[in-house]
């Protein structure tokens, strides 16, 4: 008997106002050597994918999630000794609400499509290369310098999982490849092993019922038995579910020298078009920088063009998520403004991917504005 009923749907009032479908199932305990080859990695990496070619690109085409979140165990080394926590939360459109139970199909689908490959190594390598790089740069850039003691609680959480000669450095080193151990980590993703809970704005019901810590309102709903079963005996799996693409942004290295010699003394415009200029300066060392400003209006101020403006600043960051989440995969920091009557893009990353990145994201951009 586990620790849920994982028959019950669990219908909760939020008190954010969200509406989001979470997904959680129990894994086993960290073993021993857990620290050593961390097998949930590669689950954790392709659930919280968000490229095109993912689950969460598969949902969004069907406009059904506004947002995905993957965690294991919560926050700063939250440990369970009983087991761990797998969380996959969906947060969802009104469409999305009403097809709950059809987005838990395509989970299993999913989870089979992945059973039934081998796992891939690149998505391992991907994702430690990436830790690797964050590990080097940890001291310029990570919590040691911007927050010991955000720091200092992130290393006692790792006392609790890891060695005390890993404790620092154990979730950004390289494991060792096991996909026997993805194989078998992937068999406790059932039904029976999973909890459901769905957060609404507000409860369709007369008598809810009330937890005793917090007075948060909820009830509980039997979920139909033929969905169970469905999703217990997934045989086929739809055509539209991929497996996500390597990412081509990733670095293979970064330079950390500090040392910044510019090469051009002041920044050449080299695109200089009604409605748009562009800069360009070249930097030696340290990272490479790119800021577009583009103009929207003709320069008329009006409350109503600057709400229309933060609309589209946002249609604009919707149409092109999947290349901002490769991005950011990739560790290319981004942001996206309004100032006055302009949209201001601002972007950061090593110098190794930044032509291909920039290429890549304006023709998104320019594809973007054809149709609008």
């Amino acid at each position: 008997m586990g620790i849920w009923d994982a028959s019950k749907l669990h219908v909760i009032e939020s008190v954010e106002g969200l509406t989001a479908l979470q997904l959680v199932w129990m894994l086993p305990p960290y073993s021993k050597n857990n620290h050593l080859e961390m097998p949930e990695v590669y689950l954790n990496e392709l659930l919280s994918n968000k490229s095109k070619e993912s689950l969460y690109g598969f949902f969004k085409e069907k406009d059904w999630p506004a947002d995905i979140d993957v965690s294991l165990e919560g926050h700063l080394g939250d440990y369970r000794s009983g087991g761990r926590l797998f969380s996959f939360s969906l947060y969802l459109t009104n469409s999305g609400l009403k097809k709950k139970y059809e987005m838990i199909n395509y989970v299993y689908q999913y989870i089979k499509l992945l059973r039934d490959m081998i796992p891939q190594e690149w998505v391992w390598n991907q994702y430690w290369k990436m830790k690797e790089i964050e590990f080097d740069c940890l001291d310029v850039s990570g919590m040691a310098a911007n927050s010991p003691s955000d720091f200092a609680r992130y290393l006692s959480g790792n006392m609790l999982k890891y060695p005390i000669t890993h404790v620092v450095s154990a979730d950004y080193v390289r494991k060792s490849w096991n996909p026997k151990a993805i194989v078998n980590l992937m068999e406790e993703f059932t039904p029976k092993n999973m909890r459901m809970d769905l957060l609404v704005n507000s409860l369709d019901a007369t008598d809810p019922r009330t937890e005793p810590w917090f007075g948060t309102h909820f009830i509980e709903e039997q979920i139909p038995l033929e969905m169970i079963k469905k999703w217990s005996n997934i045989s086929e799996v739809d055509s539209s579910l991929r497996f996500p693409k390597e990412n081509l942004f990733v670095p293979t290295a970064v330079n950390l020298r500090r040392v910044i010699r510019v090469t051009t003394a002041v920044p050449i415009c080299i695109v200089d078009k009604p409605g748009i200029k562009m800069w360009h300066q070249s930097l030696e060392d340290g990272p490479a920088y790119a800021y577009f400003c583009i103009s929207l209006t003709d320069g008329e101020y009006s409350i109503k063009k600057q709400l229309i403006y933060h609309i589209f600043t946002e249609l604009v960051k919707d149409e092109l998520s999947y290349i901002i989440f490769e991005g950011k995969q990739a560790s290319i920091s981004n942001s996206f403004s309004v100032s006055e009557d302009k949209l201001v893009l601002k972007f950061r990353c090593c110098r190794e991917k930044f032509t291909l990145f920039i290429s890549k994201f304006w023709q998104n951009f320019q594809v973007f504005l054809s149709k609008t």
